[in-house]
């Protein structure tokens, strides 16, 4: 998986899956595997192909909204960090 957000994503394959293709897709992460029902949309390339979701529990959406979340502050306090040395 390269990109997830709330309403979907992009996936790495090795091939593309048909076009409106209906998925169960499972993400591993810190916070616990996520499962969710994913339609696949057309392929942006050979391998990279966009899914937007159609079904999750509600368990693991927040889940995903936490994860998500996370991610955003790690990459703001990043970026602080970054202008804060270029400032030195």
């Amino acid at each position: 998986m390269q990109v997830i957000s709330q309403t979907g994503g992009l996936l790495c394959l090795s091939s593309p899956l048909q076009q409106g293709a209906r998925v169960k897709l499972m993400c591993l992460t810190d916070a616990g595997a996520l499962l969710g029902t994913a339609e696949m949309l057309a392929s942006v390339s050979a391998t990279q192909q966009p899914f937007r979701f159609i079904s999750m529990s509600e368990d693991d959406e927040r889940r995903l909204r936490e994860l998500i979340q996370v991610s955003l502050e790690l990459n703001r306090a990043e970026q602080q960090a970054i202008i804060k040395d270029r400032t030195w």
